[in-house]
């Protein structure tokens, strides 16, 4: 049956309005919104898709990702992005990605995943996710998404109370949402003027409807992080590079 499987599965979209920010050009939140989906699709081809778990009281989530991005896509542009695990280590199983625009690479992907137990919330180990490693034939885009380091000190920007919008069929904070709640620290203005380059996702805890959620910036802009008001628990990361 491996051999029946689709090794690098790919994804084609054409960028939608609402995928765009006011650059006209893809946004950030919406590139996480299409990753994920073409992950998703590709799980569920090989048989780790959201069904299968849910059968089993089990879920992906997406705990780290890493994007370097050349250009961004533009309002109606066709986009494929190209997709395929990269094996497993213990909880930890790891998913790179493509993005292109004519067969020609204008951004590079990668992403690291848990399952977790929907009734307990806890990580769960998946024997069968080793086998993975039958899809690790194409070169490495990055190595693994690395730990963003959290400042001492940081601004805190606004709060947000989270509302249904926010929550995906995990009933918890989508990361697409997670990802639009940061980039609402900048204005249109400065997206303008500074597009990112690189960045990389820290997705450190669950939250939920009704939770309030402070976003933090670092003095220099390049650090955000999400605190969750009740218990000061992180609940997000990321480090942003800009183009000069």
């Amino acid at each position: 049956m491996e051999n029946d499987y689709i090794r690098v599965w790919r994804f084609n979209q054409q960028i939608q309005w609402a995928h765009t920010d006011a650059t006209g050009k893809l946004s950030i939140e919406g590139l996480m919104a299409l990753l994920q989906e073409a992950a998703w699709q590709h799980a569920k081809h090989i048989g780790f898709g959201f069904e299968a778990l849910e059968t089993m009281n089990q879920a992906w989530v997406l705990i780290r990702q890493a994007v370097q991005i050349d250009r961004y896509p533009k309002w109606e542009e066709v986009i494929t992005i190209e997709t395929w695990p990269r094996g497993a280590a213990g909880l930890i199983a790891f998913r790179e990605f493509r993005i292109l625009i004519d067969e020609v690479c204008i951004g590079t992907a990668t992403s690291s995943w848990m399952v977790i137990d929907t009734n307990t919330r806890r990580p769960q180990k998946i024997d069968a996710v080793a086998a993975y490693k039958v899809f690790a034939t194409e070169p490495l885009t990055f190595p693994e998404a690395a730990k963003v380091a959290i400042p001492k000190n940081g601004l805190p920007i606004y709060s947000q109370v989270l509302r249904q919008s926010h929550i995906d069929q995990h009933n918890h904070l989508n990361n697409a949402e997670m990802v639009r709640l940061a980039m609402d620290v900048f204005s249109t203005g400065f997206l303008k003027k500074h597009p990112v380059e690189s960045f990389t996702w820290n997705f450190i805890a669950e939250s939920f409807e009704e939770e309030e959620i402070t976003i933090m910036i670092s003095d220099d802009q390049q650090t955000l992080w999400g605190v969750r008001s009740s218990d000061e628990k992180v609940i997000f990361a990321a480090k942003y590079n800009w183009l000069k």
